[in-house]
């Protein structure tokens, strides 16, 4: 009888617990068009944002990877935003750094250890991390993004994803912490 109760107990709690979400990182692919830009410049062909316990990590594709800067904007549900900045440049060195607010004007430099970004000219992609402590101090549920690139002398934007049916950049869906 005791064996009977603990297997109706167990089947019971592994049924329950099958329908709750993994521990897996929850993310979001977009793709966008191959020669959508609007000058020369970095294009930008998907991107993959995984919303981690530890860490939101984006790979973002091109169709070239060329010099130019990348920008990734992310913004917690109730909370602030950042702006991660990696500047490509092939010949003289990358360099990846996080700015305050996720569309807002140049501020200065946050600290975040741990930050990184790593071009692979090979492949084409970009990707970059951000350790959670750097959002909101790691206080934070789902987020969203949206991706720009822009040349490296400055003058504009060259791509961005998502865009709206207009062509405007807008924001992506919120994607929940896992």
């Amino acid at each position: 009888m005791i064996r009977r109760k603990a297997a109706t107990v167990a089947i019971t709690v592994g049924a329950l617990l099958s329908w709750l979400p993994s521990a897996h990182a929850q993310s979001l692919t977009l793709t966008d068009p191959a020669g959508d830009t609007s000058r020369s410049g970095l294009d930008i062909t998907t991107v993959k944002v995984r919303n981690r316990d530890h860490a939101v990590i984006a790979k973002v594709s091109f169709v070239d990877a060329v010099r130019g800067d990348l920008i990734v904007s992310l913004t917690a549900r109730h909370g602030p935003g950042v702006r991660v900045i990696s500047k490509h440049r092939p010949q003289s060195g990358d360099s990846t750094f996080l700015l305050p607010g996720s569309f807002a004007k140049a501020g200065a430099r946050l600290p975040c250890r741990g930050l990184t970004g790593a071009w692979d000219d090979d492949l084409e992609t970009v990707k970059v991390r951000m350790p959670s402590r750097c959002l909101a101090e790691g206080n934070y549920g789902a987020i969203r993004f949206a991706v720009l690139t822009e040349p490296a002398k400055g003058g504009g934007d060259v791509d961005f994803a998502p865009e709206r049916a207009n062509g405007d950049i807008s924001h992506s869906a919120w994607i929940p912490r896992g």
